[in-house]
């Protein structure tokens, strides 16, 4: 078993132009995929948050898995998809061909699908990997909340 040994619990709240975003809020602490642990007063913790955005429990466990996978903290990944997609797998902005949980810019990304932006473990396997080699910046939530990293 693993120990998570950064917080779960924090939702964040970032400022922009005077309004606030909520952009995660934790899973109930049932949730907490297999094969990792939570401390008591993390769970507690847990349980007492605002449950305005809960992702489904796959998608938390694969952002865990993605987390492990390339060592970047779970809550800055759910932080990210929660203020690019709201944890939709297969959302559109109106305003650009981004896609998916990670809001893939496909005219950027000439390479990638629809299909495979719309792909949970696709979109967030690109956010994880491209995270931890520093190009968290792709993403304008990651820029606004974590800046130039």
């Amino acid at each position: 078993m693993q120990l998570l040994n950064f917080l779960l619990a924090i939702p964040f709240v970032a400022t922009a132009a005077g309004s606030s975003t909520l952009y995660y809020s934790a899973p109930e602490a049932t949730k907490v995929p297999t094969g990792y642990t939570v401390s008591t007063s993390t769970k507690s913790t847990l349980t007492r948050l605002n449950k305005k955005i809960t992702p489904n429990t796959k998608i938390v466990e694969k952002i865990y898995f993605y987390s492990n996978k390339y060592s970047v903290p779970a809550d800055v990944i759910m932080n990210v998809v929660s203020g690019e997609s709201g944890f939709n797998v297969c959302a559109k902005n109106p305003n650009e061909e981004s896609y998916g949980l990670a809001q893939i810019f496909l005219t950027a990304h000439p390479e990638i699908t629809k299909e495979q932006a719309c792909d949970p473990d696709f979109a967030l396997e690109f956010m994880a990997k491209n995270i931890s080699l520093g190009r968290g910046n792709m993403w304008t939530v990651y820029h606004n909340l974590y800046g130039e990293k």
